[in-house]
């Protein structure tokens, strides 16, 4: 899920789908988004590979121990983007 979403971010204002619509290069602008998507990808990628050894190891290096984590870094990223935009108005 975080690769779907991060990869596409990466390149919104790029993209020959979304580089047209206004909201997609008000994204694009912002380094936070930017940030965030990048974010996204690490955290996939260090899931993904977190699946590969499950036997016999510490609970804090689990599966879902890091993806519990994940979702807590998704929700401040929310946060974060609901006061700027908030902040905006």
């Amino acid at each position: 899920m975080p690769l779907r979403v991060g990869r596409p971010a990466c390149d919104l204002g790029r993209s020959g789908a979304f580089r047209d619509l206004p909201w997609a290069g008000e994204i694009a602008r912002h380094v936070d988004a930017l940030v965030a998507a990048v974010l996204a990808i690490v955290i996939a990628v260090i899931l993904l590979s977190s699946v590969l050894v499950v036997p016999n190891t510490p609970f804090l290096l689990q599966p879902s121990t890091q993806a519990v984590v994940a979702i807590l870094i998704s929700i401040v990223i929310y946060l974060v983007a609901s006061a700027n935009a908030r902040q905006r108005r």
